[in-house]
């Protein structure tokens, strides 16, 4: 059900109720020598207010309602959500209400809070399995808005102004931008309902810019980052096309996602650790933002081992250029693939992205049910085909973090 920007979705689980604020925007459009901005905004947004003026009164006081609260930044979104009760769920909107209504910043409270994204970076860095995606990013994209992790550098945080703060509100919450989403066994009222919508901000007076588009500076086919450490964490990425071109042969990747890096006996799982012992699991991702996307699988290993899993990556995924699956194989990994899915999408968190994703950017409802129930169409021809068409080795990037160098890759017979 929709109303204007707002959604509802329904759900049988009286006990969680998930209620959210969305942008369409996100880190890609922060302004050239501004990144990290869009980052920097979610941290102060609901922090205080002009009626409740003291941070940790602000939070207390969600907390003490039942109610979880965050926020997540994405390279084409931002969204805060609340996580509570069904029968608290309008107390949540109460507070998202006031947070659009009086949002107060000081100057204070922006040193205060660069401080701590800095060691949010520091944090990032830290964790390898982590910080080899946002390598990978760089690679495919070098120095575009899509390459950055979203959460700026120590330069670009440092310069963001209370001008800029203030400025990025109205552009993050310009009526064209925002949605609100509940996903609930309870409806929340109209006449609250009529509020949330009318609180978007109409006119988008100054605009910005998020200076050069994707791929302006081109990609690393390699890419690597010297750190001493045993093990060298691996993401190997093919590049994907926006959104728009991608929408309707996304549940055919996420098919090969799965048939490659998902449960026990997806290929790679089967063959890397399984069979060689050589990492402790296989990880699969695939994004598709409005600019550009990627398929992409990530592991560790050992650097005597790099040449061999990168040659078996390769293998399995030429295999599905070349060869249908038959009946038995291509049931197997549909019946492994409902069963992932509804793992991963049981989180309320997860349950709130998909819904959020495919609501307010690829501009579909589609329920969760429907897409297992899609599942069952796919056929081993579609599968071969877009291997084909999206997986061609030729453009393969890999991302390597850990004791190793670009010529240590290049120098390998097998890459």
């Amino acid at each position: 059900m929709s109303t204007g920007n707002y959604y509802y979705i329904k759900t049988p689980n009286d006990l969680i109720s998930v209620i959210s604020l969305w942008s369409s925007r996100g880190s890609s459009l922060d302004p050239k020598g501004k990144e990290g901005l869009s980052h920097f905004f979610e941290h102060l947004f609901l922090n205080k207010t002009a009626t409740m003026p003291n941070k940790i009164a602000a939070l207390r006081k969600i907390d003490g309602a039942g109610l979880f609260f965050n926020a997540y930044t994405r390279k084409n979104s931002v969204y805060y959500y609340f996580i509570q009760r069904a029968q608290d769920q309008e107390e949540a909107y109460k507070i998202l209400i006031q947070g659009l209504r009086e949002f107060d910043v000081e100057e204070k409270d922006i040193y205060r809070e660069r401080e701590v994204i800095f060691n949010e970076q520091n944090q990032h860095v830290s964790n390898p399995a982590a910080y080899v995606w946002s390598l990978a990013d760089k690679g495919l994209w070098r120095d575009s808005p899509l390459s950055g992790s979203g959460l700026g550098t120590k330069s670009s945080l440092s310069s963001i102004t209370m001008e800029d703060i203030l400025r990025y509100k109205e552009f993050l919450f310009a009526k064209e931008n925002i949605g609100f989403l509940t996903i609930s066994s309870l409806k929340v009222s109209p006449g609250l309902v009529q509020e949330l919508v009318q609180l978007t901000t109409a006119d988008e007076s100054s605009p910005m810019s998020s200076g050069d588009y994707v791929n302006a500076g081109g990609s690393n086919k390699i890419i690597c980052e010297y750190r001493p450490m045993d093990a060298v964490f691996l993401a190997l990425s093919f590049p994907l096309p926006g959104l728009a071109s991608l929408v309707k042969d996304k549940l055919v990747l996420d098919f090969i996602r799965n048939y490659l890096a998902s449960g026990w006996s997806s290929r790679l799982i089967e063959r890397l650790r399984l069979e060689k012992n050589y990492t402790y699991w296989v990880y699969g991702g695939i994004e598709s933002f409005r600019e550009a996307g990627y398929f992409r699988v990530s592991l560790s290993t050992q650097k005597k081992n790099i040449a061999e899993v990168v040659g078996i990556v390769v293998e399995e995924i030429e295999k599905l250029q070349q060869e249908l699956l038959d009946s038995a194989q291509l049931l197997h990994h549909k019946n492994a693939m409902k069963a992932h899915l509804l793992k991963h999408y049981i989180q309320p968190e997860n349950m709130l992205w998909w819904y959020g994703w495919n609501i307010f950017l690829a501009k579909r409802i589609i329920t969760i049910g429907d897409y297992l129930d899609s599942i069952d169409t796919i056929s081993s021809s579609e599968v071969l085909a877009a291997a084909q068409k999206y997986l061609s080795v030729n453009n393969l990037h890999i991302a390597a973090l850990g004791s190793i160098r670009e010529a240590d890759l290049h120098a390998s017979p097998r890459l």
